[in-house]
């Protein structure tokens, strides 16, 4: 019996997608996990589970950002739009732009 999405969640936590030599790996590569999207709140989190995904789907360095901007929406989509011609190029400077543009230390609630 293929494992559950409590499965997929573990290895995700744990890291061992790192692991090539884990019987399940080929299951939960074709699990579809649900991939949130992002609206301009913190992003620490979204940013986190991006490279988990990125990990475990194996996707490659030129790709993440890409990826990643097919889930923006509302204020974050909006934002992309203004940089995306200039910035950022791979997946360092889009986390950078992320925390810049909508890290907790640049809020004022």
């Amino acid at each position: 019996m293929p494992p559950g999405p409590q499965y997929a969640q573990m290895i995700l936590n744990s890291h061992g997608a790192h692991n090539a030599h884990d019987p399940w790996l080929p299951i939960i590569k074709q699990m579809r996990l649900h991939f949130a999207t992002f609206d301009g709140g913190n992003p620490v989190d979204w940013l986190n589970k991006l490279e988990q995904y990125f990990a475990l789907y194996q996707i490659p360095e030129d790709r993440q950002v890409t990826v990643a901007v097919m889930h923006l929406m509302g204020e974050a989509a909006d934002m992309w739009h203004l940089f995306k011609d200039d910035y950022p190029k791979n997946w360092m400077e889009f986390a950078d732009l992320m925390m810049r543009q909508f890290g907790s230390y640049n809020r004022v609630d």
